[in-house]
């Protein structure tokens, strides 16, 4: 427990990059639809999606590389503590690129362009179809150690980018509503 939460105060800071990002990107596809500029909101979403790997490819390798010097901001005596919870930073470092792939086009692209529905279901469903049964087999079935269980949970970020392609190529995420008022 106390290697996640040291490993998962770690990443909030490297995911803050994926909010902002996502923000931007949402009011800007947002403003484009709202102007019935379809085509200007599809290019921004293209240009976020290059964005969002290069950026998480970016934080992966630096929180990988980083790993051991960020633990020893938090003094601990324990040489377990500090070794499951660099395990664990490199599991993150290793999903990093996904989520916050995954945010930008759940957030940024599908929310902006006004496709709610679609972004809960993908939400919810990953979430609970995914990530917390892989996170429970692995844990009380396979007994992995917890890098491995984090491992799991996080698989639900790659199902996440395999379903939401097909949604951001087919252009059904455009929704202006603006209209619909």
């Amino acid at each position: 427990t106390a290697a996640v939460q040291v490993a998962l105060t770690i990443q909030n800071i490297f995911m803050v990059f994926s909010l902002g990002l996502a923000s931007a990107c949402a009011t800007m596809i947002g403003n484009k639809i709202g102007e019935n500029k379809n085509e200007e909101g599809i290019l921004y979403a293209k240009k976020f999606c290059i964005m969002g790997v290069i950026v998480g490819l970016t934080l992966a390798v630096t929180l990988y590389v980083s790993s051991p010097y960020l633990l020893k901001l938090f003094s601990s005596s324990s040489p377990e503590l500090y070794e499951s919870s660099r395990k664990v930073l490199r599991t993150i470092a290793f999903f990093i690129p996904s989520k916050l792939f995954t945010t930008i086009l759940i957030v940024g692209i599908f929310r902006g362009g006004g496709d709610t529905k679609y972004s809960m279901m993908l939400e919810i469903g990953c979430v609970w179809l995914v990530g917390v049964p892989f996170a429970f087999i692995g844990a009380l079935v396979l007994k992995l150690p917890v890098y491995l269980v984090l491992a799991c949970a996080y698989s639900e970020e790659l199902i996440k980018s395999v379903l939401g392609l097909p949604r951001l190529m087919s252009k059904k995420w455009i929704k202006n509503v603006v209209e619909d008022i």
